[in-house]
């Protein structure tokens, strides 16, 4: 008898977690002209426990400026935000919560608010902290 592994939850609890993107990839649009953006992260709870996340964004979306916000990507004089060429392995914090679906209110799904970069881990409204990140810069080795 083969054992299954352990599911993983299709909906990630709430709370607050460390976001890295892993993956960013486009897709034409099916309602018309235009695509759209499915960013793919790699997730860590204050446990420390990872999980594969991902979410559909377009240029538009507020989600998508909220990003390049905690990305550090600060607009142009006529409010365009130009990301980095490649935006794999860059790093932010926030909330992951869950909301019904626009498209099938009889769903439910995760979505992300409060995001900041990763620098800024005073935050005063979160419930929880990361523990702090050694610096291995000054570690001495003994030979």
């Amino acid at each position: 008898m083969s054992q299954l592994p352990t599911a993983i939850p299709n909906i990630l609890p709430e709370g607050e977690y460390k976001f890295e993107i892993t993956d960013v990839k486009e897709f034409s649009s099916t309602f018309g002209a235009g695509s759209y953006w499915k960013m793919y992260f790699s997730v860590q709870d204050v446990n420390g426990e990872n999980f594969d996340f991902s979410l559909s964004i377009n240029p538009k979306m507020q989600r998508y400026h909220d990003i390049l916000r905690a990305l550090e990507v600060e607009p142009d004089e006529q409010g365009f935000m130009h990301p980095p060429d490649d935006v794999v392995g860059m790093k932010f914090r926030g909330d992951i919560y869950q909301r019904q679906a626009a498209n099938d209110k009889s769903k439910t799904i995760n979505d992300i608010k409060n995001l900041q970069p990763t620098m800024k881990s005073s935050n005063p409204k979160s419930k929880a902290s990361f523990p702090a990140e050694e610096d291995p810069g000054d570690s001495k080795v003994p030979f």
